[in-house]
C-alpha cells in the first residue's frame, strides 16, 4: 500500500500557504485552495475544540499567538499538528500518546 510522507499528506489536505513571487519580491499568501474543503473544515473545527480540551495544543496556540500570529494562523497551525498526529497514528498503528507527541527534546 502506498503511503505518502507527512509533507505530502499536509499538501493533500491543502493545509499550506500559497506563495506569490515576482522578480525579487516574495509574498506568502492565504491558505491553499487545494484539498478537500470538508477535511479542512473538520480539522479547523477540531482545532477550535482542542483549545478547550487539550492543554498541549492550547499551549501551541498560545505560543503562536505570542509570536505575533493572528488567531486564524494559530488555529491553522493547530490544525496542521492534528493532521500530523492523525498521520502518525495511521502510519505507525499506535494509540495517541501526548507524551510521545509533545516530548521535550
Amino acid at each position: 500500500m502506498w503511503r505518502p510522507d507527512e509533507a505530502k499528506f499536509i499538501g493533500y489536505l491543502g493545509l499550506f500557504p500559497t506563495e506569490n513571487s515576482s522578480g525579487n519580491s516574495k509574498h506568502i499568501g492565504h491558505l491553499s485552495k487545494r484539498g478537500s474543503p470538508l477535511a479542512k473544515h473538520a480539522l479547523y473545527m477540531s482545532a477550535v475544540s482542542c483549545l478547550i480540551h487539550n492543554t498541549q495544543l492550547k499551549q501551541l496556540y498560545d505560543t503562536k499567538r505570542s509570536q505575533g500570529k493572528s488567531k486564524k494562523e494559530a488555529l491553522i497551525t493547530v490544525s496542521r499538528k492534528i493532521a500530523v498526529i492523525i498521520y502518525s497514528i495511521v502510519k505507525y498503528n499506535v494509540p495517541y500518546d501526548p507524551n510521545r507527541v509533545f516530548a521535550k527534546s
